[in-house]
Protein backbone atom coordinates (compact mmCIF):
# COMPACT_ATOMS: atom_id res chain seq x y z
CA UNK A 1 0.00 0.00 0.00
CA UNK A 2 1.54 3.46 -0.84
CA UNK A 3 2.69 5.89 2.14
CA UNK A 4 0.06 7.42 3.51
CA UNK A 5 -3.00 5.83 1.59
CA UNK A 6 -5.40 4.95 4.78
CA UNK A 7 -8.15 4.35 2.31
CA UNK A 8 -10.33 7.67 3.48
CA UNK A 9 -11.45 8.09 -0.10
CA UNK A 10 -12.07 11.59 -2.16
CA UNK A 11 -13.86 12.72 -5.12
CA UNK A 12 -12.02 14.45 -7.21
CA UNK A 13 -14.24 17.26 -9.84
CA UNK A 14 -12.89 18.20 -13.05
CA UNK A 15 -14.41 20.79 -15.93
CA UNK A 16 -13.86 20.46 -19.58
CA UNK A 17 -13.85 24.21 -20.38
CA UNK A 18 -16.17 25.49 -23.64
CA UNK A 19 -14.41 23.90 -26.72
CA UNK A 20 -11.32 22.21 -25.11
CA UNK A 21 -10.10 19.20 -25.91
CA UNK A 22 -9.43 18.40 -22.07
CA UNK A 23 -10.44 18.27 -18.83
CA UNK A 24 -9.48 20.28 -16.20
CA UNK A 25 -8.68 19.42 -12.48
CA UNK A 26 -11.14 21.58 -10.59
CA UNK A 27 -11.43 20.39 -6.48
CA UNK A 28 -11.12 17.24 -4.18
CA UNK A 29 -14.05 16.27 -2.41
CA UNK A 30 -13.41 14.61 1.37
CA UNK A 31 -16.03 14.03 4.23
CA UNK A 32 -15.72 16.94 6.65
CA UNK A 33 -15.93 13.20 9.16
CA UNK A 34 -13.70 11.02 7.12
CA UNK A 35 -11.78 8.39 8.77
CA UNK A 36 -9.27 5.73 7.76
CA UNK A 37 -11.45 2.57 5.68
CA UNK A 38 -14.11 4.72 4.54
CA UNK A 39 -13.74 4.39 1.09
CA UNK A 40 -15.53 7.56 0.12
CA UNK A 41 -16.79 7.17 -3.69
CA UNK A 42 -16.90 4.23 -4.05
CA UNK A 43 -20.50 5.12 -4.95
CA UNK A 44 -21.61 8.00 -6.10
CA UNK A 45 -24.50 9.60 -8.20
CA UNK A 46 -24.35 13.11 -9.79
CA UNK A 47 -28.06 14.57 -10.55
CA UNK A 48 -28.64 15.11 -14.19
CA UNK A 49 -28.59 18.91 -13.39
CA UNK A 50 -25.32 18.91 -12.18
CA UNK A 51 -25.68 20.48 -8.80
CA UNK A 52 -26.09 17.71 -6.33
CA UNK A 53 -23.19 14.94 -5.69
CA UNK A 54 -23.99 11.99 -3.72
CA UNK A 55 -21.45 9.69 -2.53
CA UNK A 56 -20.51 6.69 -0.20
CA UNK A 57 -19.36 3.68 -0.30
CA UNK A 58 -20.78 -0.32 -0.14
CA UNK A 59 -19.65 -0.99 3.54
CA UNK A 60 -20.83 2.20 5.28
CA UNK A 61 -24.30 3.35 7.24
CA UNK A 62 -23.65 7.18 5.81
CA UNK A 63 -23.90 9.38 2.63
CA UNK A 64 -22.44 12.09 1.85
CA UNK A 65 -24.34 14.87 -0.19
CA UNK A 66 -22.25 17.75 -1.95
CA UNK A 67 -23.85 21.01 -4.11
CA UNK A 68 -22.39 23.40 -6.39
CA UNK A 69 -24.49 26.24 -5.46
CA UNK A 70 -23.24 28.06 -8.51
CA UNK A 71 -21.43 27.44 -12.02
CA UNK A 72 -18.58 29.80 -10.78
CA UNK A 73 -18.50 28.24 -7.26
CA UNK A 74 -17.00 25.10 -5.68
CA UNK A 75 -18.71 21.81 -4.43
CA UNK A 76 -19.57 21.94 -0.84
CA UNK A 77 -20.74 19.22 1.56
CA UNK A 78 -24.05 20.13 2.39
CA UNK A 79 -25.29 16.88 4.83
CA UNK A 80 -24.81 13.30 5.79
CA UNK A 81 -27.30 11.01 5.96
CA UNK A 82 -26.74 7.74 8.17
CA UNK A 83 -28.90 4.76 7.88
CA UNK A 84 -32.09 4.47 10.06
CA UNK A 85 -31.17 2.15 12.70
CA UNK A 86 -27.96 -0.09 13.26
CA UNK A 87 -29.26 -3.29 11.41
CA UNK A 88 -29.07 -1.20 8.66
CA UNK A 89 -26.43 -1.35 6.22
CA UNK A 90 -26.50 0.95 2.61
CA UNK A 91 -25.43 1.93 -0.16
CA UNK A 92 -25.82 -0.32 -2.78
CA UNK A 93 -27.87 1.86 -5.10
CA UNK A 94 -28.53 5.79 -5.12
CA UNK A 95 -30.93 7.94 -6.95
CA UNK A 96 -31.34 11.34 -7.18
CA UNK A 97 -33.91 13.87 -8.60
CA UNK A 98 -33.79 17.54 -7.62
CA UNK A 99 -34.25 17.04 -3.47
CA UNK A 100 -35.27 13.83 -3.24
CA UNK A 101 -32.45 10.79 -2.89
CA UNK A 102 -33.06 7.26 -2.86
CA UNK A 103 -30.40 4.72 -0.95
CA UNK A 104 -30.96 0.95 -1.15
CA UNK A 105 -29.74 -1.46 0.81
CA UNK A 106 -30.37 -5.59 0.50
CA UNK A 107 -28.87 -6.27 3.71
CA UNK A 108 -30.84 -6.46 6.78
CA UNK A 109 -28.96 -8.15 9.57
CA UNK A 110 -31.63 -9.95 12.03
CA UNK A 111 -29.17 -11.89 14.02
CA UNK A 112 -27.79 -8.49 15.06
CA UNK A 113 -31.15 -6.95 16.04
Amino acid sequence: MPKGNDLTGALYYYERPDRAIRYVFKQKLVASDGVPGDALGMLNRLASDGKVLIAGNLSDRKVYVFVKPSKLGGWEEAAKIEAPDECESFVETIAVSGSKIILSSSTYELEAC
